[in-house]
């Protein structure tokens, strides 16, 4: 992994919750982080790409994701450690007379290279990365439309595990999230309805729900998730001790935690709030900082944390114009809104 760039020129994230600052490694008890936040939302057009867009957390436009290639991407997925990504280039898939479609995925720590590697199949339909690229999970789908849920290694492209025999709570044409723990160990699938905790090494199932957004820590030891009343829940995946974070908020959307477990991002409405925010949520604590306001059919799922190398150099505009169609590049920061001191809130 390349080493960050110099303390001078690092921007750090910090947010204050409940009188105290969260993150690593800080001063005055607080812990920074060398992530930027990043959403990742389909551009306002016929394409299937994504098109992550970042800031700062003064607000400050910081650029937008770039892979290395031509091709944009059809999935993409950030590993929990915020370092790698991983894509299913949109150029892979099928038209829609069923020609063509490769099963390939690339994975990239660095900008100006990547990867390319392949699974059994026809073409991916989810994927999910763990950190340090060690593992790549996806959903194979094969010319007789079949779906297998497999482990490769991004490396050499090898199948590690084939899960599918595990998952007999829903198909997996259902599923719309993976999630893996920060080693790569444990893994999390969900529909819209019910989630599943998988051990990979030892091919069963750990723990199973009723919620949708399921997010793993990164020790893979608790799962966060919405239920059917809009409440955020924490579960210990060993127990299945479940404990609601945000009493009197409702929640529609879980993203990522922080590298160090110390935060989960969500989208969260206070008790008489109009509208929803994006939110920093301390789980010890439930406290919670409102970040910034979602957009409408934005829940906070996609949101993450980033490496600043994997980020253009120069920053983009509000909009722009991609192969001729008008795509939206969300601003976004981590932190209070930059002309306000809050407001923060103990749920």
């Amino acid at each position: 992994m390349q080493k960050m760039m110099t303390q001078k020129s690092r921007m750090f994230l910090m947010v204050r919750i409940g009188g105290r600052r969260v993150g690593e490694n800080g001063e005055n008890g607080g812990k920074r982080v060398s992530l930027r936040l990043t959403r990742f939302r389909r551009p306002v057009s016929a394409s299937n790409s994504l098109v992550p867009g970042a800031t700062t957390a003064n607000g400050v436009d910081s650029g937008q994701l770039e892979l290395p290639g031509a091709a944009p991407p059809h999935l993409l997925s950030v590993a929990p450690d915020g370092v790698w990504v991983a894509w299913v280039p949109e150029s892979s898939l099928p038209d829609g007379f069923g020609r063509g479609g490769q099963p390939v995925f690339c994975v990239t720590d660095d900008p100006r290279s990547a990867r390319t590697s392949g699974f059994p199949g026809w073409f991916g339909e989810q994927i999910a990365l763990s950190s340090n690229a060690e593992h790549l999970e996806v959903v194979a789908v094969d010319r007789g439309l079949n779906r297998r849920l497999l482990t490769v290694k991004p490396a050499t492209g090898e199948t590690e595990h084939d899960l599918t025999e595990l998952i007999a709570r829903f198909s997996l044409g259902n599923v719309e999230r993976l999630r893996f723990s920060a080693s790569g160990s444990r893994l999390v699938l969900g529909s819209r309805e019910s989630f599943l905790v998988l051990n990979l090494s030892a091919h069963n199932a750990l723990f199973q729900g009723e919620g949708r957004f399921p997010s793993l820590s990164p020790s893979g030891e608790e799962v966060a998730f919405v239920d059917a009343r809009g409440r955020l829940e924490l579960a210990a995946v060993a127990s299945g001790a479940t404990r609601t974070l945000l009493d009197g908020a409702t929640t529609y959307g879980v993203g990522s935690w922080t590298p160090d477990g110390s935060l989960l991002l969500a989208g969260v409405r206070g008790p008489l709030a109009f509208y929803w925010n994006l939110a920093a949520i301390d789980c010890t604590t439930g406290q919670y900082a409102a970040i910034r306001r979602l957009e409408e059919h934005d829940f906070g799922q996609h949101s993450g944390l980033i490496k600043r190398r994997l980020l253009s150099r120069v920053p983009t505009p509000s909009s722009q114009v991609i192969s001729g169609k008008p795509v939206v590049v969300p601003s976004w920061w981590y932190g209070p809104p930059p002309h306000s001191a809050g407001p923060w809130r103990t749920a």
